[in-house]
């Protein structure tokens, strides 16, 4: 615990820890609670909810890409990193006032698509500071990542609570407020982190992106497709089918995010000794025990105690896998994050949707069987990538 707090707590990694972990807790009071909100408050169809996901997942990735492509042709880092951080306040307050599904739409098309660069941007800028410190990126990716999975452990929790006794409105209004704070500590707390401005010529000269690169970006799609179907059934699985309090969900996605962290940081330290795509298998293979386990298991106490599996599964899988996009493509930091960010809102899309439409024909237990798929798809396709690369390795040598 020593070596992860100096390394993560103190001077300009402790701020970049701190900025990290507020702006992932201004998503902890919106995010999980919107399939719930759609269905209970605002009185849609499940359906719908894969239609939002949609929507906003393409409109996400169009001004992810743009954000990747500006950081890395020079534009300020802290700038984009705020007008994010906007997104997420404009959204959190549209949610507050909104009262049909098509507002809610354009709001998350218009907004939210906004909001989510802030991951992509936090994370480019832990990279470029990484690397002109001479720090381990690997590393310190992992322990900025535990930041998010830390504030999931009580952001789910109180929004949750704040939702069951005060309204939806409540949790919405905390991630408003919030994002003010955020975005002021960020003006004054982050560092210069922008890249020199290249010229036309220089970025006609870079290089097309691999086609390793797409599989990567295929594998953690199917990853997070499978974490998001989960994310997006469990919540109303909990509530509608096995008659939970709302408050049980977001107490079962704090645990999760709690048992993430120390995996997540195990994953980082040892992934020199064993390998980052062997880590990854066994995090998959967990992954498989915990979804197929879903569907045998009885009661809510069950659920909480085979969390851990899906802990290690996302633990060690968020832990490590941005650093594989990053690494794939060294000189542009901007578009590698925004892939990866764009791979995680993709499989978003596609996960609530699938959730979605699954619960509509037959009911929200049967929608969680889509994550047993989607994980082994990133387990085949994981099996690909270290063929390849071994094939790879032997022509070199």
């Amino acid at each position: 615990m020593s070596r992860f707090s100096l390394s993560a707590l103190s001077g300009q990694t402790g701020r970049f820890f701190f900025i990290n972990a507020f702006g992932a807790m201004v998503f902890c009071f919106f995010s999980p609670l919107i399939p719930t909100f759609m269905v209970e408050e605002l009185g849609v169809e499940p359906m719908y909810i894969g239609l939002f996901m949609v929507a906003t997942a393409i409109s996400g990735v169009l001004y992810s890409q743009l954000v990747g492509r500006l950081s890395d042709n020079g534009v300020n880092d802290k700038l984009l990193y705020q007008i994010s951080m906007l997104g997420s306040l404009l959204f959190a307050v549209s949610l507050m006032v909104l009262d049909g599904f098509w507002q809610l739409l354009i709001a998350g098309v218009v907004l939210l698509s906004i909001a989510r660069t802030s991951m992509s941007q936090s994370m480019t800028m832990i990279r470029k500071y990484a690397e002109r410190s001479k720090l381990n990126t690997t590393t310190l990716n992992a322990q900025m990542r535990s930041s998010i999975s830390g504030v999931w452990i009580i952001g789910p929790p109180i929004a949750f609570g704040l939702a069951g006794a005060f309204g939806f409105r409540a949790s919405f209004l905390a991630a408003a407020v919030l994002a003010v704070v955020v975005m002021l500590v960020a003006h004054y707390n982050l560092p210069e982190t922008t890249s020199s401005k290249k010229t036309k010529q220089q970025r006609q000269d870079s290089e097309p992106i691999p086609m390793l690169f797409w599989l990567l970006g295929a594998i953690t799609f199917f990853a997070f497709a499978a974490h998001s179907i989960y994310f997006t059934a469990i919540p109303l699985y909990l509530v509608q089918e096995m008659g939970a309090e709302v408050s049980v969900s977001g107490l079962l996605l704090g645990l999760t995010a709690g048992l993430e962290i120390p995996f997540m940081l195990l994953a980082a330290r040892y992934c020199a000794r064993f390998g980052v795509s062997r880590l990854l298998r066994w995090s998959f293979v967990s992954g498989f025990i915990f979804y197929a386990s879903l569907q045998w298991v009885e009661s809510i106490p069950s659920i909480f105690m085979l969390t851990i599996f899906n802990g290690i599964f996302f633990g060690v899988f968020a832990g490590l896998s941005i650093s594989l996009f990053q690494d794939a493509l060294p000189d542009r930091p901007g578009v590698a994050s925004a892939f990866y960010s764009n791979s995680m809102t993709i499989a978003s899309m596609a996960g609530g949707s699938i959730a979605g439409l699954l619960a509509q024909w037959v009911d929200f237990k049967f929608a969680l069987l889509g994550s047993v798929v989607s994980i082994v798809l990133a387990f085949i396709g994981l099996i690909i990538y270290e063929a390849i690369q071994a094939k790879s390795a032997e022509t070199k040598s």
